[in-house]
């Protein structure tokens, strides 16, 4: 039998408002950090539902394949960018995130959108530690 734990419903208020953040990104770009962040941390329920809508808007298998394995190859300048971008702050490296790498996410995307890539990361990840903690 699997255990799961009930979260607090005033959390998922608190947590969708959060979420809003995301909005002034492409919705390919969100889905880029959701199935990448899912993916590395193992939260199966995320990675399916975000899976389905990948392939809504067009991500084919391979392309997810390729997100959820890391081979960047396959995606623009910015996408890989953006996924490694995710990686690092999904991954929290002991020395933090590498300041070149923050530098050209701002560079790039201008500081708004750098902070909405910081607030989609971020809004992922807390997602996904509710879906594995909770047992979803």
């Amino acid at each position: 039998m699997t255990h799961k734990i009930s979260i607090p419903k005033r959390f998922y208020a608190a947590a969708v408002t959060m979420e809003a953040a995301s909005r002034g990104l492409p919705k390919e770009t969100v889905l880029l950090v959701k199935l990448r962040a899912s993916f590395l941390n193992n939260c199966r329920f995320c990675i399916d539902m975000h899976t389905e809508e990948a392939l809504k808007v067009g991500f084919t298998d391979a392309r997810i394949r390729d997100i959820r394995e890391g081979n960047l190859d396959s995606f623009s300048a910015d996408e890989q960018l953006i996924l490694q971008f995710t990686t690092a702050g999904t991954l929290l490296p002991a020395e933090s995130v590498d300041d070149s790498l923050r530098q050209r996410v701002e560079e790039r995307f201008g500081a708004k959108q750098a902070g909405e890539l910081v607030a989609t990361i971020a809004t992922i990840n807390m997602w996904n530690r509710i879906g594995v903690l909770s047992g979803k």
